[in-house]
C-alpha cells in the first residue's frame, strides 16, 4: 500500500470516526438516542477497518461495498467520502464500473457536475466498453451524455447520443434519444453550425447538421422553413430524423396555416413610457421589413398608441379586433397586460409584452427610462396565482430571469455560499429576493446581503459586508491591550466563495474595484446584464475584469440585419438595445406561440436569448454568458440548463 493511498483510506476512517465520536459523546437528546447517522456509521465501521487491514483489491472491494451501503441510506457525504478514497487502479473491472455508477450518481444528486464529468471520463472506462452489458452501457452512455450538455460541452454530448442510436431498440427511447440530439445541435451557434454543415465526414452527423442549420438560419421564415425541410427529407429520405422529424419541426405546417394574417401592436408612444414603447415598435418593424425584404410572407400590421389609456385598455383591445386584428402585441404597462389577462373572453391571442406574475421586467439599461420601472415592475410580493386563459401570452424583460440564471451559473461552477450586493432601490430588491429564492431553492447559502445608495458610501458598505471593520477593531483593542502599536493588514470574511452583483456599469466600475481595495478581489463575481452598457469601452471596462454577466444575444451578434439597420438609423440604439431586441423577438415568435406551447422543451433563439414556454403561457429567456477579459466582453461557452 502507497503512503499516498493509506493517507487517503486513514483520511476517510478519521473522518467517520470522528462522526462517530461526535454521535456518542453529544449531548443526548431526549430519548437518550444515537442519532440515526452515527449509528449507521458506528454499524459499518468494521467494514471499514477490514478495508484498512487488507490487500488490494479486497480493501477496494471493502469500502466500495461500506459507500453502497451509507449511499442506500441517504448518507451521501460519507459515501462520497469512502469513495474519494478508493484507488481506481487497484479495482477489479466488475468492481470498476459499480464505483463509477454509485460515484457518478452520487455527484449528480449533489449537482457537483464537474466530479460526475471526471468520473464519467476516466481513461479506463474507455477501455471496458465491451465488456459492459448492454443495460449497462445505455446507462452510462446517457449519463455521460447528460453531463456533457450541462456542461456545455455540445459536442461530446452528441457524440455519446449517436453512439446510444446504436444500442436503443425500444422506439420511445430512439424518440427520446432523437429529441435530445436535436436540442443539443439548437444550441450551437448557426455559424458553426453552417460549417459543420459542410465539413462533415461522418454523414449521419452531416445530415443533423444540416437539418440544424436550415431550422436556425430561418426562424423567421416559416414558409422558407418547411420547403428547406422537404428538400432535406428527400435527400436524407432513411436518417432518423427523417424517418420522424423532431417535435417543433412536425408543427411547422399547422404553424403556417393558424399564423395571424393582421397583427395590432398595443404600444406607449407619447407618455413616460413613450421610448421604451417606441423602442419595440422599432425593434419590432426592423424584423418586418427585414422579412419583406427576403421576399417572407408578412401580415398585416396597424399600431395603436397606448399612452394614458390603462382605463380604455380593453376599448382599445376590442377596437384592434374590429378593425380586424386576429394577433394583439403588447400591451407594455403592467396593470394594462393585468387588466386584459382578467377578460372572460380574448376574441383574439394576446402576446403581453409584460408579466403580471411574479416575474418583471428589468430595469432599463439607461437612467432616461427610470419612468419605465414605476409604471411597469410589479412589486417583489407580487405574487399571483391565477391560472390564466390559454390565449394570453406574457414575454418581456424579467430581472429574475437574469437572476436565477446568475443563481444557476454559480452553483454549476461550484460554489455554494454567496455574497448579495445589491441597489437600495426597488429593482435592486426584487433581485436580491429573486436570487435568494434560487440560491436557496438550490442548497446555496446567502451570507449577506448588502445594499449601496451610490452616493459615496461603496467603500463603507464593502468593509462592513466584508468584516473589515470588525478586523479593523480587532487590531484597535489588542492594540490597546499590549501598549504598543505593531504591524497589521486587515483579514475579510472567509464565509463566502462567490458574490452576485446587481448594478450599473458606473456603480459596477467603483465596486469591483472597491472589492480589490478590501482583500476580496480573487472572490467570483457574478452579475445581471446591468453591468455592461453594450457598447466597448475598454478603458472604462478594465475595473469590471473578470466580472462574468448574462446578456442578451443582440448584444454580440454583428451579423443580425435587424440590429444593422437599427444602428445605422438610431445613433443611440446602445442605450435601448434590450429594447429593440424585444421588438424583434416578438415580430419573430408571434407565429410560434403554438409550437412553444405544445413541444415542452422547444427553444427559439432569439435577440433576447433562447425562449422557452413555462407555465401560464410565461416566456422565459435563457441568455448567453459574457466575462469581462481586459476590459471586453466576450461570450462564454454554451452552459445548458439541466431542468430545461
Amino acid at each position: 500500500m502507497t503512503l499516498y493511498t493509506y493517507s487517503k483510506i486513514a483520511l476517510a476512517t478519521l473522518l467517520i470516526s470522528t462522526a462517530l465520536l461526535t454521535g456518542c459523546n453529544s449531548t443526548p437528546s431526549k430519548d437518550n438516542s444515537i442519532q440515526p447517522e452515527a449509528q449507521e456509521l458506528r454499524d459499518h465501521a468494521p467494514l471499514i477497518e477490514s478495508a484498512l487491514r487488507s490487500d488490494s483489491p479486497l480493501k477496494e472491494q471493502y469500502l466500495l461495498t461500506a459507500a453502497e451501503i451509507l449511499a442506500n441510506k441517504g448518507n451521501r457525504v460519507w459515501a462520497r467520502s469512502l469513495l474519494a478514497s478508493i484507488e481506481t487502479e487497484q479495482l477489479i473491472d466488475s468492481n470498476f464500473y459499480q464505483y463509477t455508477e454509485l460515484y457518478s450518481s452520487l455527484a449528480l444528486l449533489d449537482d457537483a457536475y464537474f466530479l460526475a464529468q471526471s468520473i464519467l471520463t476516466e481513461p479506463r472506462l474507455e477501455q471496458q466498453w465491451k465488456q459492459l452489458t448492454i443495460v449497462q452501457a445505455i446507462a452510462l452512455r446517457e449519463r455521460r451524455a447528460q453531463v456533457f450538455i450541462i456542461l456545455g460541452e455540445i459536442d461530446q454530448s452528441v457524440n455519446e447520443r449517436l453512439l446510444l442510436e446504436r444500442m436503443l431498440t425500444d422506439e420511445t427511447l430512439r424518440s427520446t434519444n432523437h429529441n435530445a440530439i436535436w436540442q443539443a445541435l439548437m444550441t450551437l451557434p448557426q455559424a458553426v453550425l453552417q460549417e459543420r454543415a459542410k465539413q462533415e465526414q461522418n454523414s449521419e452527423l452531416k445530415a443533423w447538421y444540416q437539418l440544424a442549420n436550415l431550422n436556425k438560419n430561418n426562424q423567421g421564415d416559416l414558409g422558407l422553413q418547411q420547403r428547406q425541410i422537404q428538400q432535406w427529407m428527400q435527400n436524407w429520405p432513411q436518417h432518423p430524423a427523417s424517418l420522424k422529424l423532431p417535435s417543433d419541426l412536425e408543427l411547422i405546417g399547422v404553424l403556417i396555416e393558424q399564423t395571424p394574417r393582421a397583427v395590432a401592436l398595443l404600444l406607449p408612444l407619447s407618455d413616460k413610457l413613450g421610448k421604451a414603447g417606441s423602442a419595440i415598435r422599432d425593434g419590432f418593424f426592423s424584423a418586418y421589413y427585414q422579412a419583406m425584404h427576403d421576399g417572407s410572407w408578412t401580415p398585416a400590421v396597424r399600431i395603436y398608441d397606448t399612452s394614458n389609456a390603462n382605463e380604455n385598455i380593453e376599448a382599445l383591445y376590442l377596437q384592434a379586433i374590429s378593425d380586424g386584428a386576429d394577433m394583439v402585441i403588447g400591451p407594455l404597462n403592467k396593470g394594462a397586460a393585468k387588466t386584459l389577462s382578467e377578460l372572460t373572453k380574448l376574441p383574439a391571442p394576446i402576446l403581453s409584452l409584460n408579466y403580471i406574475e411574479e416575474k418583471t421586467p428589468v430595469e432599463p439599461p439607461n437612467p432616461s427610462l427610470d419612468a419605465l420601472a414605476s409604471d411597469t415592475l410589479p412589486s417583489s410580493d407580487a405574487l399571483i396565482a391565477t391560472i390564466l386563459q390559454p390565449n394570453f401570452y406574457q414575454f418581456g424583460l424579467a430581472i429574475e430571469d437574469e437572476t436565477a440564471q446568475a443563481a444557476n451559473r454559480a452553483w454549476l461552477e461550484g460554489h455554494r455560499r454567496a455574497m448579495i450586493i445589491t441597489p437600495d432601490a426597488s429593482w435592486g430588491e426584487r433581485s436580491a429576493d429573486a436570487f435568494v429564492r434560487q440560491w436557496q431553492t438550490l442548497g446555496g447559502e446567502v451570507v449577506s446581503i448588502n445594499r449601496f445608495t451610490g452616493k459615496n458610501d461603496y467603500s463603507a458598505v464593502l468593509a462592513s459586508a466584508l468584516h473589515i471593520d470588525q478586523s479593523k477593531r480587532r487590531a484597535n483593542e489588542l492594540r490597546g491591550l499590549f501598549g504598543h502599536s505593531f504591524e497589521f493588514e486587515p483579514r475579510r470574511r472567509q464565509d463566502l466563495d462567490m458574490i452576485f452583483l446587481t448594478a450599473r456599469p458606473g456603480q459596477a466600475r467603483q465596486i469591483i474595484p472597491t472589492l480589490a481595495f478590501h482583500y476580496a478581489g480573487k472572490v467570483p463575481v457574478f452579475a445581471t446584464s446591468h453591468i455592461y452598457a453594450g457598447t466597448e469601452d475598454r478603458k472604462n471596462d478594465r475595473d469590471l475584469n473578470g466580472i462574468k454577466f448574462s446578456s442578451s444575444p443582440w448584444i454580440f451578434d454583428q451579423t443580425s440585419p435587424e440590429k444593422k439597420a437599427i444602428d445605422a438609423h438610431r445613433p443611440s440604439s446602445a442605450s435601448y438595445g434590450r429594447l429593440y431586441a424585444l421588438g424583434v423577438d416578438a415580430y419573430h415568435i408571434y407565429p410560434r406561440l403554438t409550437q412553444l406551447q405544445q413541444v415542452p422543451g422547444t427553444r427559439f433563439y432569439g435577440a433576447t436569448g433562447a425562449l422557452t414556454m413555462r407555465q401560464n403561457q410565461r416566456i422565459e429567456r435563457q441568455q448567453t454568458w459574457a466575462q469581462i477579459v481586459s476590459g471586453r466582453a466576450i461570450p462564454m461557452p454554451v452552459v445548458v440548463p439541466s431542468n430545461p
